[in-house]
Formats: C-alpha cells, structure tokens, sequence
C-alpha cells in the first residue's frame, strides 16, 4: 500500500500488528516512524534493514521508552542504491516482544527518454 507520493510504503499484510508503524517524510532525507503506545509494553526497540523481509537482530537500530511514540531516522532518503525498511517491536516486562508491521523507504531514479 503506497502512503504517499514520496516513495514511502507500508509493505501488505494480512495479519493485524501492534504497534501499528506508520512512516513520513520529516525532511529532505529524514524518515519519522510513529506509533501508538500502550501501558503493556516497557518501550520499543527499532529495527531497520535492507531488504523487505529482514528479520531482526541485534544491535537495534534505536529504542524508545517514553512518549511521543517516534522514531527518526536521519540521511536515509535520496540513495537509489539502498533502500530501508523497518519493523518496531513492543517489548514487556517479562522479556517478551510483539513486532510491528514492516514499513520502508524507496528511492528510484527516473531516467529521461526511458521506457
């Protein structure tokens, strides 16, 4: 499902997440992704890697553990040779973690005269 016209997506799924991730454009080569939170989760880690079907490891890309529920991400858009997508999980008390839908940037280039 295309967001917006900047190149940002929310890869499909048929399955329901939480957190629910959405992404912007915050500057020229900025990403926001934002969130609702929720009093089951102690904070959220970041995960971001280049293909759409990463699966997460560690280090995480950032953590969040108080409002808002955002994550920036800085000089990721712009680069047609690299693509980022991301995926947030909420983690409990209890060592457990619920993970996010996938979200991602992509950049193209368009080329004058082409197909």
């Amino acid at each position: 499902e295309k967001l917006a016209e900047d190149g940002l997506y929310a890869l499909p799924s048929s399955e329901i997440y939480f957190p629910f991730v959405r992404i912007g454009q915050l500057h020229q080569s900025d990403v926001r992704l934002n969130w609702e939170g929720d009093d089951a989760y102690v904070g959220y880690d970041i995960w971001r890697g280049t293909t759409p079907w990463f699966q997460p490891a560690d280090p995480s890309l950032g953590a969040v553990s108080a409002p808002p529920w955002q994550y920036d991400d800085a000089d990721v858009l712009g680069d047609s040779g690299v693509n980022y997508y991301y995926r947030v999980s909420g983690n409990r008390a209890n060592g457990e973690a619920s993970y996010s839908n996938r979200v991602g940037e992509f950049d193209f280039d368009l080329t004058p005269g082409g197909p």
